[in-house]
């Protein structure tokens, strides 16, 4: 292994740039030119009608692309999942289309993630992972959830949440990153809410 990368996508994408244009299919004894090779030049090839149009990022296509390996990563539908039993356990979620937020504050597949906002008590926490099928929870920093963070930080132990450093929606930045077990994986739903339920239960009792 010469390198550690966060998806399988990732990693295929590499192997075949390697064999493909670094190497040349020729010099290896790989049976196959490897996953997607279609799109990757020969080595030492610099034909000019090579280009096959790549997505270009705004026009919808590099969202797509990134939708459809989250579905086939299991990552929409385990995030699906989570969300519907949360809510049936009583939490207030919202998906990216149900309305009562700007769109700017969910978790977006042209960055490569899926996810919901649950609401508790004045604070907005954006539950998301990517197709490394990971929890990942940060904060949307809403104008509840800046005005109630000081709620959180009274939580111990201390969730390090971070002071917000991006771009603005409402004159607010968006995001605030906050300390979390990252390694816990999406389809470990009881140790992901052993984590968020004794949070939730501390906010209601503020």
């Amino acid at each position: 292994m010469i390198g550690r990368y966060e998806s399988k996508s990732e990693a295929l994408a590499v192997e075949a740039t390697l064999i493909n244009w670094v190497y040349g299919h020729s010099e290896l004894k790989n049976i196959n030119r490897g996953h997607g090779h279609q799109r990757i030049r020969l080595k030492s090839s610099y034909d000019r009608d090579f280009d096959l149009d790549p997505p270009v990022p705004g026009d919808g296509r590099a969202a797509e692309n990134r939708r459809k390996y989250l579905h086939h990563a299991g990552t929409t539908e385990a995030i699906d999942y989570i969300r519907q039993s949360m809510e049936q356990q009583g939490y207030e979620v919202f998906e990216y289309d149900s309305g009562g937020y700007d769109s700017r504050y969910f978790p977006t597949l042209a960055n490569g993630e899926y996810g919901f906002i649950c609401h508790v008590k004045g604070i907005d926490f954006i539950i998301k992972s990517r197709e490394n099928n990971m929890f990942n929870v940060s904060l949307a920093n809403t104008p509840s959830t800046d005005s109630n963070i000081h709620k959180l930080k009274r939580f111990q132990p201390n969730l390090e949440i971070r002071e917000p450093n991006n771009t603005r929606v409402n004159g607010l930045p968006r995001f605030r990153g906050m300390k979390y077990p990252k390694r816990i994986p999406i389809d470990n739903f009881r140790e992901f809410m052993d984590w968020f339920e004794p949070i939730a239960d501390h906010l209601r009792d503020q």
